[in-house]
């Protein structure tokens, strides 16, 4: 969409009305969930849509802290690539002065001596 759309510009400039803007579509959001829920009536008893009868899914895979191990999920293998290439190219291993404190890095070097150093 282009920027300069005058339909997807708020008619008043300000952080408050980005606020209430950003309320509002919460507000719609939890309003489509609790008819996707069934957790809304109508007036007469009757849901204003089929309940949702099917069980969650798990959309991604995680990664556990303690062991390593990935809990699977939609995007499980993808994870599991993304690990495996940052472990080949060593960006797994800390950095700065962590790494060097736990001995993944050679110590920092002695400076020079102040008569060798140029003014």
């Amino acid at each position: 969409m282009p920027k300069n759309k005058l339909p997807a510009r708020l008619a008043r400039r300000g952080v408050d009305a980005q606020e209430l803007r950003a309320q509002g579509a919460l507000m719609m959001q939890w309003f489509r969930i609790s008819l996707r829920n069934a957790w809304l009536a109508r007036p007469d008893g009757t849901l204003w849509h089929k309940l949702n009868q099917k069980p969650p899914v798990q959309l991604s895979g995680k990664r556990r802290r303690p062991d390593g191990s990935i809990r699977y999920g939609i995007g499980q293998a993808a994870l599991q690539r993304v690990i495996d290439a940052r472990h080949r190219n060593k960006l797994d291993l800390p950095y700065g002065e962590v790494a060097r404190r736990k001995g993944y890095l050679p110590p920092e070097p002695e400076p020079p001596p102040p008569e060798l150093t140029p003014a």
